[in-house]
């Protein structure tokens, strides 16, 4: 009987270990920092990332995820999002966000 003293990882570890190392990647997380606002403000008012600097920060529960109270209930959220001119060394310059609502601020190296 010969014993393997240094298995050799399946295929599926190694493959799950390479989507894992892309994702690290590619993605930037941004849950945390989120401020927020529970007053019923104008569109105008909520949306200038001006205002923002003196909402609370959103704290995340368990799941990694803003919760609140159930029920009819205003909560704004704000956070000015600052995109690199590069990822991990990889440019993203001409890369798309998914999005092109007005109500996001694009500015390279200011904010979206």
């Amino acid at each position: 009987m010969t014993v393997v003293s240094n298995p050799v990882s399946a295929p599926a570890d190694q493959l799950s270990e390479a989507i894992t190392r892309l994702r690290s990647l590619t993605q930037t997380s941004i849950q945390e920092g989120w401020r927020y606002c529970d007053e019923d403000l104008s569109i105008a008012q909520a949306t200038q990332p001006d205002n923002w600097h003196d909402w609370t920060i959103a704290p995340l529960n368990a799941k990694d995820h803003i919760a609140w109270r159930k029920g009819k209930h205003v909560r704004w959220l704000g956070q000015l999002i600052t995109v690199p001119h590069d990822l991990a060394g990889y440019p993203l310059e001409g890369l798309e966000h998914g999005d092109n609502s007005d109500n996001l601020y694009r500015d390279r190296g200011r904010g979206l």
